[in-house]
């Protein structure tokens, strides 16, 4: 199983899950605040930020059939419930941040979700939390950088 940020479960909404995650498109994880993030980015007016750059240029039918789109593949990969990693999060962000690795809660809970997975975890290129990636080596998961 492998847990993508919001930059990679926006290309899978897509249909441009890159072609080095195709083979794990049964074992895909994403997380409440990544979704979150992701679903707060194509809900602003304008649509142009970094997580809705891909969806600017649609016309209003185009952007809806991607809401659609996203909205289905979301209920395909595993989101874990927040209540099941608050105190997991709590203490991995605590831990980490006396060893000097910062950790929001975002990449907190990305952390805890893979640690409740047994999970990877995979960002896109252009989203690499360096505190996270730390965390996740120092804590032995596999951290995927994958370029788009």
């Amino acid at each position: 199983m492998i847990v993508l940020d919001d930059h990679l479960v926006r290309d899978l909404a897509a249909g441009e899950l890159p072609s080095v995650l195709v083979p794990l498109q049964d074992e895909l994880a994403t997380t409440n605040l990544w979704l979150f993030r992701l679903v707060g980015a194509l809900a602003r007016q304008g649509l142009g930020g970094p997580l809705s750059r891909h969806v600017k240029g649609l016309g209003p039918d185009e952007v809806a059939r991607f809401r659609r789109e996203l909205t289905e593949r979301i209920e395909e990969i595993t989101v874990v419930p927040m209540q099941h990693l608050v105190w997991s999060m709590g203490d991995l962000q605590q831990r980490h941040r006396e060893a000097g690795r910062l950790l929001g809660t975002a990449m907190a809970e990305a952390l805890a979700a893979a640690h409740f997975l047994g999970a990877d975890i995979a960002v896109a290129s252009d989203d690499v939390g360096p505190g996270l990636q730390a965390a996740a080596e120092a804590d032995g998961i596999t951290f995927h950088v994958i370029e788009r």
